[in-house]
């Protein structure tokens, strides 16, 4: 599939990093817990895209905006991965699990603190804590 970039759309990278984010992010499909004919496969057949800017682009830098435009689709599936999941799924442990697998592959731009239960009371974190008892699993923030 080749694509033709009027030259009104412009050929800056924050163009070609909301295309590619947009791009991506249609492509996502929940299917962790589909079976048989309820999965949802999108693009199929869709083995390659390609972009056409009438402008100039450099090619490191289109390079770069559209892999800064996965990034950010990226982003956008683990978000709804995350609301998307059911309770018994997402509990404290997992999203505090969550934040720390987010903060490792983060290269060390992104550092995790998880707060357990003692942690947030001498925080005095009651309301946070109070929402927490009607959970089967120990407040972790």
């Amino acid at each position: 599939c080749a694509v033709l970039m009027p030259s009104k759309l412009g050929s800056a990278p924050s163009t070609l990093t909301d295309i590619s984010s947009s791009f991506y992010s249609q492509l996502y499909a929940d299917n962790r817990y589909r079976t048989g004919d309820k999965v949802t496969v999108t693009a199929e057949d869709l083995t390659s895209v390609v972009l056409v800017p009438e402008g100039d682009v450099a090619d490191e830098e289109a390079t770069s905006a559209l892999a800064a435009g996965y990034s950010i689709s990226q982003g956008i599936y683990l978000t709804k991965d995350i609301v998307n999941a059911p309770h018994n799924v997402l509990n404290s442990i997992s999203m505090a699990n969550t934040a720390r697998k987010i903060a490792a592959e983060s290269g060390g731009l992104i550092e995790c603190t998880i707060l357990g239960k003692v942690e947030c009371e001498k925080r005095r974190m009651g309301s946070y804590l109070a929402v927490g008892r009607g959970s089967e699993t120990e407040p972790q923030f």
